[in-house]
């Protein structure tokens, strides 16, 4: 239980760092970086991706992992929560037309993606994070 406990303080701490950067924004009047930007600008958006695959590698069973229909419906559900909230605060932020970007659609989609990914081993992920690695950027040039 301390694990996710420490994975959360986390996550929260990149959700602050994310609030403040985009409350304070990058420069002040005098076009100096603000502290917010310096202290959380990029971090925070990139240390909540990582603890998101934490929290997934957790929910579905971390070094044993559950897989099946059980471990797809509670990855499925929390995609759509996160894509519910990420739709909403997206359509708050342009209601009240604020410049936000909200990923959290993004991250429910790729919540989706890793659905098919549950059951494979450590070997066979890397093995795939390997050649993702080293084919995509020919295969996002190629496309172009």
């Amino acid at each position: 239980m301390p694990r996710i406990v420490g994975v959360d303080v986390a996550r929260g701490l990149a959700l602050l760092g994310m609030f403040s950067v985009h409350v304070f924004g990058a420069f002040d009047a005098a076009g100096s970086v603000t502290p917010a930007w310096m202290f959380a600008g990029g971090r925070s958006s990139a240390t909540f991706a990582v603890t998101a695959g934490i929290g997934l590698a957790f929910t579905t069973g971390g070094r044993r992992p559950v897989t099946g229909r059980p471990a797809a419906a509670a990855v499925a559900a929390r995609a759509g929560v996160v894509a519910l909230i990420g739709l909403l605060l997206g359509y708050a932020s342009r209601a009240a037309d604020l410049d936000v970007d909200v990923i959290l659609a993004f991250y429910a989609l790729l919540f989706l993606i890793a659905i098919p990914l549950l059951g494979l081993g450590p070997r066979t992920l890397a093995r795939l994070s390997l050649v993702l690695a080293l084919g995509a950027p020919f295969a996002v040039h190629a496309l172009r």
